[in-house]
Parts: structure tokens; sequence; C-alpha cells
């Protein structure tokens, strides 16, 4: 038995021994995005352990695939696939953001304006369910249903253990060009001028004021004359107000708003 199996064999033993009827609630390494609400007591729940969730399985260069378990964060898929010369279709803007809190959550990024959500990407997922059963869950198998179901559903249908889904070919370095409108009409067309011809990789924006729309359109590219990063004190969505133009890396690209 593999080191992956073994996990997935703990945490099936536990549900199918499981006696208590006190909540049950994951124990992650992840950084939590839940905010407490006011007068909110502690929770007393159960925790089931699944910190250990969080390694890279496989990265097919041919088949232009990712396998890896739930608790990776993108941070350290970018970085892997990345030497590949590819990077998943669709990455979240948060380094801490797991693929499995992307599944579960319906991520969405700016290329998703092609591609949808990063759950419309996945190609299979492992599941356990309460009863400790562990399934393969791919669009056309029996249980295509349940495959169809997980996304949005933030843990409540099982605990996906392991996710497999698709890479794109990428370049060192990603363009960004910032088109300025004054009126919200000429911002929507710019919008849907773009999304009609696909000319660009990657498309975001931001409305700063009620006369200044930015549309932040990308694509990746072989070469830069220069780069930023904005993991101190530059912060990326002030910057759309005053530049053009500017180059990234493309993991810095990626995860562009993580400090801001």
């Amino acid at each position: 038995m593999d080191r992956h199996e073994e996990k997935v064999s703990r945490i099936a033993q536990h549900l199918k021994e499981r006696q208590s009827t006190t909540p049950l609630s994951l124990k992650k390494k992840a950084v939590s995005h839940q905010v407490p609400k006011p007068g909110q007591k502690k929770p007393f729940e159960e925790k089931l352990d699944v910190s250990d969730l969080d390694e890279i399985i496989e990265i097919d260069v041919i088949q232009q695939t990712c396998t890896a378990e739930p608790g990776a964060t993108f941070e350290k898929v970018v970085e892997a696939t990345l030497k590949h010369g590819l990077v998943p279709v669709v990455v979240p803007e948060l380094k801490t953001i797991t693929i499995g809190g992307a599944a579960a959550g319906c991520s969405l990024e700016s290329m998703s304006y092609k591609f949808g959500g990063f759950h419309d990407n996945c190609l299979e997922y492992e599941v356990v369910t309460a009863k400790g059963d562990v399934l393969l869950c791919t669009p056309d198998n029996e249980h295509q249903l349940l495959f169809q179901m997980l996304h949005g559903t933030f843990g409540t249908l099982g605990i996906i253990t392991q996710l497999k889904f698709r890479l794109i070919p990428a370049k060192p370095f990603v363009k960004v060009t910032y088109e300025k409108y004054e009126t919200l009409e000429d911002y929507n067309n710019a919008i849907w001028a773009h999304y009609a011809t696909r000319d660009g990789d990657f498309m975001d924006g931001i409305i700063h004021t009620p006369i200044l729309y930015v549309l932040c359109t990308a694509n990746f590219v072989d070469e830069a004359p220069y780069t930023h990063n904005y993991d101190w004190t530059r912060i990326y969505y002030l910057s759309t107000a005053k530049r053009s133009e500017d180059y990234l890396k493309t993991a810095d690209y990626f995860f562009r708003y993580n400090k801001g």
C-alpha cells in the first residue's frame, strides 16, 4: 500500500468504526477563510485529521493533467507544474487556497471567462463518504452524479481525498494591459468584445470610481523587459489605476492579489 492509500485507508476506517453522534469536522493545515461571528461559541465538535493530505501525486506532461491531494496549495501546484511549462487551467488568486477548497468552493479567476471555474477542469475526484466508502467519481462512471454535485458543496457530501485536473501550456511571463473607460456602457462593451474574440489568455477588471473602469487583459509571453511583483509594499489593484501595462513572472501574476 502506497503513502496515499494509507492516508485514505486511515480516514475510511475511522468513519466506518465511528460510533459518536457528535458533529464531525475536518482538521486541516489550510488557512481558514471563515470569520467567526460575534458571540459565536467555540465549537466542540469532533475533529478528523486530514492535514497530511497535501501532496502532489503525479504530473502527466503528455496528457497535461495533475493528480494531487486536496490540501495541496495552488502555490505548491503552480511551482511544480511550471517546471514542465504547464499550469492549472484556473488558478485562484491566493497562494494558500487549496485545490480541494477550490473545487468544493467553485473558485474562479481571470482565465474563467474562457474555461469556467477550477471545478470545470477537474477530471476525477476520489471521495470518502460518511460511512467510510471510498468512491472514484468521474463524469461518466457509476458515480457521475456525485461528481457533478461535489462542486460548491463545501465538503458536505463527502471528503475529497484526491483530485485529477487539467493543465494548460504556460510561458515564463505575463504581459498585462490596462484599458481605461469612463462609463459602464463602454466598459461592458469592451468586456464583451474580448469575450467574443477570445483574444487574451486572461481578463478581469476593477472599478475604481464612477468614471474610472479598468479592464485588465493579459497574455503569456516568452520575454519581459522588466517585471514587478506585489508581495511587499506594492498593492496590485492600486497600480491598475496608474499604469498602462505591466509585466510579471507567471507565478507572480497568478498571486498578484495575495497581499492586497
